[in-house]
């Protein structure tokens, strides 16, 4: 099937499951004040707050927020490891994403499947969404916390990935959420990954090949986010 096809045919079954699905759990009632999410990871990595929480203050206050987000949600800076590890560029991002993924196991049963092949040779950041937060970071000064507008599933709940990323690969604002940062939400809000009866959540953010070509469009579940600088 073309992807154009894919697309319309997306659209068709997310209408349907929006209709049938019970969406989010109850639990979860929305992202958190956005002070508070950036206090938790701060505690949980031992980061600084001082700069984001200075931003929240200021060049913050002008954003606004982008169609189809939901929300303001804080996520560690994909740079956070540059001065904690010494790893080459090319592992810095698999490493960055295990450390936040195993993260998630400090409070909650969790267990990432895959730790042992996100590998620089397996696993990348999607390029659009590596231009995108560059972009962001930039705009934030360089925080090792930084705040970006998502949606956590709902937007194209039905679509298959390949589907999701025509869209918002011609839009502006639109970018996939990479595993790292998901993690990170999950962290700040665990009342949204409640059950296996909620709505999935997919990572276009990032691609995963097994044997090191041919890229798959996703790796773990997870979803795709909306936001830009």
């Amino acid at each position: 099937m073309e992807i154009g096809q894919e697309a319309a045919q997306s659209e068709l079954t997310a209408n349907w499951i929006g209709r049938n699905f019970p969406g989010y759990p109850k639990e979860y009632a929305g992202p958190r004040p956005i002070r508070e999410q950036v206090l938790v990871l701060s505690e949980r990595f031992g980061l600084p707050a001082k700069k984001t929480l200075a931003f929240l203050d200021s060049e913050f206050r002008k954003l606004k927020l982008p169609e189809g987000a939901e929300g303001w949600f804080a996520i560690v800076s994909p740079t956070i490891l540059d001065r904690r590890l010494l790893a080459a560029p090319p592992d810095r991002y698999a490493l960055l994403t295990n450390f936040v993924l195993d993260e998630i196991g400090q409070t909650r049963s969790f267990f990432n499947v895959k730790s042992d092949e996100l590998t620089r040779k397996k696993f990348r950041m999607h390029e659009h969404t590596a231009i995108a937060l560059g972009d962001i970071l930039e705009h934030q000064d360089g925080n090792e916390i930084i705040i970006v507008p998502a949606q956590l599933g709902k937007r194209y709940c039905g679509w298959s990935v390949d589907a999701a990323r025509e869209r918002f690969l011609k839009s502006e604002s639109e970018f996939g959420m990479p595993s790292f940062a998901a993690a990170c939400i999950a962290i700040t809000h665990p009342e949204r990954f409640m059950t296996q009866d909620e709505i999935d959540m997919k990572l276009p953010g990032d691609e995963f090949s097994s044997c090191g070509t041919n890229y798959s469009r996703t790796l773990l579940h997870g979803t795709q986010q909306q936001g830009g600088s």
